[in-house]
């Protein structure tokens, strides 16, 4: 019977249906094949690790899911479970780290704040999946910096030449934040003075 079981765990192995080898090869419990039965469940096992390894790591969003079900199926009592327990918790942690970094990053830079964007988005980790997210991230930040830029120029430009009005609708396109917030008061302070000294002065009656 033992004889048996250990042929079909170990075509089970030869055909890469891991799963299924170890729970075949833990029906042996007892006899000459033990030992052997014992060394098929570790080595499929870390092929099921491994496995699940390339999940994580691939550009797929759902290799995140996968690597954590595939893990999950190394039950207690089997000589990998405790790895593959920490490998889930890791994942999880890398996983919600990097989500909950690009969240910040990306509502600091809808709200203009482009010094907590970049440093929220240099926290995402090199995984490949969200490498991707951190590369397009840093993009739309570098276009927002050159796009305030242009506003910032635009308004001083309607400044020097006295169409405060003007200047006045494209200062308040800046941010409210580094670097743009101290240029946006030195504008609208400036903007506000020309107003002043454009106004005719009131003669006495």
């Amino acid at each position: 019977m033992n004889q048996a079981r250990l042929a079909a765990a170990r075509q089970r192995q030869a055909e890469a249906q891991h799963a299924e080898a170890i729970t075949i090869a833990q029906q042996i419990q007892e006899g000459a094949e033990q030992l052997a039965a014992q060394q098929l469940i570790e080595q499929s096992s870390w092929q099921i690790l491994r496995a699940a390894d390339d999940r994580y790591m691939s550009l797929d969003i759902t290799g995140f899911a996968e690597a954590i079900r595939w893990a999950s199926t190394l039950k207690p009592g089997n000589p990998l479970f405790s790895e593959a327990q920490m490998r889930i918790r890791r994942w999880r942690q890398e996983w919600a780290a990097n989500q909950q970094h690009w969240e910040i990053a990306d509502q600091a830079r809808r709200e203009g704040n482009l010094p907590l964007a970049e440093q929220a988005t240099q926290r995402i980790s090199p995984h490949p999946f969200w490498r991707g997210h951190r590369s397009t991230l840093l993009a739309q930040i570098s276009v927002d910096h050159e796009r305030y830029n242009h506003f910032y120029q635009l308004a001083r430009q309607a400044s020097q030449e006295k169409r405060m009005d003007l200047a006045a609708q494209w200062v308040n396109q800046l941010p409210n934040y580094a670097p743009w917030a101290s240029r946006k008061i030195a504008l609208q302070q400036q903007i506000a003075a020309d107003l002043m000294t454009s106004q005719p002065a009131l003669g006495l009656c």
